[in-house]
């Protein structure tokens, strides 16, 4: 899905480099998954397991981000709901 900037609304914040950030509205079933990194903060993730707990977001799928050392790579794994 491809949105143009001047569809989108300030956010009114800023991104780590001083850059405004954007948001568009996205129909709920646009949204598949979401997925933690291997540093999203705790608070984060209840906020966000919070939302989707919501029947608007029911059909979302949760994802964690794992370091496989033994393979020295990234993996994405579901999380049970």
């Amino acid at each position: 899905m491809i949105r143009l900037l001047r569809d989108a609304h300030a956010a009114g914040a800023l991104d780590e480099q001083g850059h405004p950030v954007y948001v568009v509205t996205l129909p709920p079933l646009a949204v598949h998954g979401v997925v933690f990194g291997l540093r999203t903060p705790l608070q984060d993730r209840k906020r966000i397991r919070a939302a989707v707990a919501d029947s608007t977001f029911s059909h979302l799928r949760i994802y964690q981000v794992e370091f496989d050392m033994s393979a020295s790579a990234l993996r994405v794994v579901p999380l049970d709901a």
